[in-house]
């Protein structure tokens, strides 16, 4: 029996809306995203070959493998403004890998590909839905919100308008919960930390992003939703200098709460065998550079008594590959 199991995780940047691997993990996307939070894919598609380069945001977007296989969809906006954050706008998987052993793995990559790439996060902010006070959300962001409260998100402590994703998503205008980490414990942030985020969420993201498929009357009607809802923000906050991040919030505890254990399939690893090649090729090295002189003395004229090297030299050659075979043998079934 094989006393070595594996499970390798990845993810991979998408730079091109052409990769099969990105057709798959979008496939993931619209299959497990309720339409209430779901952003067209033909605009995620638009948004990866366009340059943000004179944006204050940088748009990424990650397919998640386990072992080679495509499971997951990450969508990532980068803000590099001050303080830097990172919106995690989507994170979801095929639906047999909605587990915990999935998730922690995918988000430590992420976070170390950021950290690798020099693009600093303060912050790293995600959209919960908090319709009737946290009770009545679908079941994607239960689980997103379980799962990134083990992570040490807490919620700001205030209504979060969420824009609406598009001109006719009605449904997705909701109210929701902002979730911040940082890697500090994170008791509140001052009032004007809390609403630069917002406006920044805001008007340099989601009124940047339907520019390109709205007309002027709609993008102008859309920014009008925007500032209403910045101001029912505002509003909501007036009479505070800082606000509280609740860090126990996290659904731990509730019976209902989405389940999020089990385990993924792991593979067997095949032990390399490499000491056997070892000792055939010290063995055979020298047989082989024996056999090079004999023949180079042939072409001289020597005569080095072919008639009894040349069977002696086939024994030993046998006896060397005999041996190395009963090695390799031995050493595969007990790696078996």
């Amino acid at each position: 029996m094989s006393s070595i199991l594996e499970n390798r995780y990845k993810i991979k940047l998408i730079i091109k809306n052409d990769d099969e691997d990105y057709v798959q993990a979008l496939k993931i996307y619209n299959d497990e995203t309720p339409p209430e939070i779901k952003t067209e894919s033909n605009q995620i598609t638009y948004w990866i070959n366009k340059d943000t380069s004179n944006f204050n945001f940088k748009f990424m977007i990650f397919t998640a493998y386990l072992d080679n296989e495509v499971i997951g969809f990450a969508e990532i906006a980068y803000f590099n403004v001050q303080p830097k954050f990172a919106l995690i706008d989507y994170m979801t998987f095929k639906k047999v890998y909605k587990v915990n052993a999935v998730f922690f793995p995918i988000f430590n990559l992420i976070q170390n590909y950021m950290n690798n790439n020099s693009l600093h996060v303060d912050y790293w902010i995600t959209e919960i839905n908090h319709k009737e006070d946290g009770a009545n959300i679908d079941k994607e962001s239960a689980f997103f919100k379980k799962l990134i409260c083990i992570e040490n998100f807490g919620s700001i402590s205030t209504d979060y308008f969420h824009p609406s994703l598009g001109d006719n998503n009605y449904e997705s205008s909701f109210i929701a919960r902002l979730y911040i980490k940082t890697n500090d414990s994170l008791k509140q942030l001052s009032k004007q930390t809390v609403l630069f985020i917002i406006k920044t969420i805001y008007y340099s993201y989601y009124w940047e992003w339907y520019k390109p498929f709205s007309t002027v009357d709609a993008i102008n009607s859309y920014k009008q939703h925007l500032d209403i809802n910045f101001e029912k923000i505002k509003k909501n906050l007036i009479d505070q200098a800082n606000v509280s991040v609740e860090c126990s919030n996290c659904m731990l505890a509730e019976v209902n709460s989405q389940s999020t254990s089990g385990i993924v399939p792991a593979k067997k690893v095949k032990k390399k065998f490499t000491l056997p090649l070892i000792l055939t090729a010290v063995i055979l090295s020298p047989l082989i550079i024996m056999l090079l002189y004999y023949q180079i003395f042939k072409l001289l004229g020597f005569n080095l008594g072919s008639t009894t090297m040349t069977p002696a030299v086939a024994t030993i050659l046998g006896a060397a590959i005999s041996g190395s075979i009963g090695i390799w043998s031995t050493t595969r079934k007990k790696s078996d």
